[in-house]
């Protein structure tokens, strides 16, 4: 029996689930679960399994896919630096972005990551004073939720941070600036400092190392050493139809999340999610089993489509401005999963905007075989006060392109010729269109789709206000 708090919280827990579950078209997943968390309209136990599985599989995305990331960086190594990651390090890389980085990394920054793990002690930060350049440092749990991004605005002087997990209580030190808590236990952090050019970059490389990063336990004790990490590897997906699910199994004992998500955990229960059940799903009926083997396939192309077709707010011109919510998502489950696959991780409007261009005027995707324009009219480039850039990135690992150039992107760095209007036109297109051109030239693949993200950092004006309409877009 439940109390009539109990119910009432059933019923809130059903809600947020459905309206988190509508942008997916899933909202009718889990819309006959009853206060005890039973599926009762489903018509056979692999049906019930099904409707579940596909709610359990886009809540976890993220979870799912920040396992396999993890693996992939803690046991075979960065694709740019070789080096392991490990819990409690930084990982400095020293080279630009390369068509081997998958998740849609921009150029204008020389990136540096950690993985936290904050179940036993929290971590210390120390942010060395760096007042003329931009630099933040995203925070975020492995659902992506974001919980801070501690910048050169709000640091420009250096300071001592921590990052604590949910449920940590104790002291700290004096000289701590601020305390970031985290949602759940696992975290990732990304480093972004900019760079104007290339001599530009052999100074970043010097900043990179003076951010430091050490257990609480370990404050005052220079020298420490963050040991090297053992974590699990998800199973094949070829291999075992159950692998998604089987990694999100272990990945929500190790990163439980929120307790104001215990009402959608205790739902997921009903399929074998649930902390004391096995994590081969072993103990459901096989006919459950076919249900979540069905619910992972259809999740997996969920995801993938709603990637593909993301909400937002299309511009005058056909951009996509993301929802105001991206990067903190609350119960958008899959507006969260779509970025886990698109970006990995988003910063909130409040640092950087992010406008998606995917397809042309007429509804199809942008084709590497076709020739583009795109057009800024005179003085109406993106307003930001830190730095903007577009970039191209592949549709099949939404990683820059392939070109012999190794032009990636343009944007306040790029020597852009102006029109005689002053106008400025981008040419995107697999060869070069020559002369005076080839300075605006962006390449792409002929015969692959792509797609456009233009950022601008600090946003300010008609940009911040998601007003601006972008530049226009032309195919020739």
């Amino acid at each position: 029996m439940h109390d009539l708090n109990d119910v009432n919280d059933l019923f809130e827990q059903r809600r947020r689930l459905l309206k988190g579950f509508a942008v997916a078209g899933l909202a009718g997943a889990l819309g006959a679960i009853l206060p005890t968390g039973r599926v009762l309209a489903a018509d056979s136990l692999e049906e019930q399994a099904y409707q579940t599985g596909l709610a359990a599989y886009v809540y976890g995305y993220p979870l799912i896919y920040f396992a396999r990331l993890r693996f992939a960086r803690m046991m075979q190594g960065d694709p740019m630096s070789g080096v392991k990651h490990r819990y409690g390090a930084f990982v400095h890389r020293r080279q630009t972005i390369t068509p081997s980085v998958p998740g849609m990394p921009q150029t204008d920054t020389l990136y540096s990551n950690f993985w936290g793990d904050l179940r036993e002690e929290p971590l210390l930060l120390r942010i060395p004073p760096i007042a003329s350049r931009y630099w933040s440092i995203q925070l975020c749990d492995l659902f992506g939720v974001g919980f801070g991004v501690p910048n050169h605005r709000t640091f420009s002087d250096g300071a001592l941070i921590a990052l604590v997990g949910p449920d940590w209580q104790g002291s700290l030190p004096d000289e701590v600036r601020k305390v970031y808590r985290a949602p759940s236990p696992l975290l990732l952090g990304l480093l972004r400092v900019y760079f104007s050019d290339e001599a530009d970059r052999q100074q970043v490389i010097a900043l990179q190392e003076r951010f430091e990063l050490f257990p609480l336990s370990t404050y005052g004790k220079p020298g420490w050493q963050a040991p090297p990490a053992n974590v699990f590897e998800p199973a094949d997906i070829k291999a075992d139809p159950l692998a998604d699910f089987k990694a999100l199994h272990l990945m929500l004992r190790e990163c439980p999340p929120p307790r104001s998500d215990a009402g959608l955990l205790a739902s997921f229960a009903t399929i074998g999610l649930g902390s004391n059940q096995p994590s081969d799903f072993s103990a459901l009926d096989e006919s459950a089993r076919r249900g979540l083997k069905r619910a992972e396939i259809d999740g997996r192309a969920r995801v993938a489509a709603s990637t593909r077709n993301l909400p937002g707010n299309l511009s005058s011109n056909g951009w996509l401005y993301p929802l105001k919510h991206i990067g903190t998502y609350g119960d958008d489950y899959a507006y969260r999963a779509s970025m886990a696959l698109l970006g990995t991780v988003a910063l909130p409007i409040s640092e950087t905007i992010y406008l998606i261009y995917q397809k042309d005027t007429t509804g199809h995707l942008l084709d590497g075989s076709a020739q583009y324009r795109v057009t800024f009219p005179a003085g109406k480039l993106p307003e930001a006060d830190a730095f903007w850039s577009l970039h191209l990135y592949r549709y099949e690992g939404y990683s820059v392109i392939p070109n012999a150039l190794n032009r990636y992107s343009v944007g306040n760095r790029t020597h852009l010729q102006a029109d005689a209007d002053g106008s400025i036109t981008l040419y995107l297109q697999a060869s070069d269109p020559g002369a005076e051109k080839t300075a605006n030239w962006l390449p792409t693949e002929a015969g692959k789709p792509f797609l456009m993200i233009l950022r601008g950092y600090e946003p300010t004006g008609a940009f911040a206000a998601l007003t601006w309409p972008g530049p226009t877009v032309s195919r020739i």
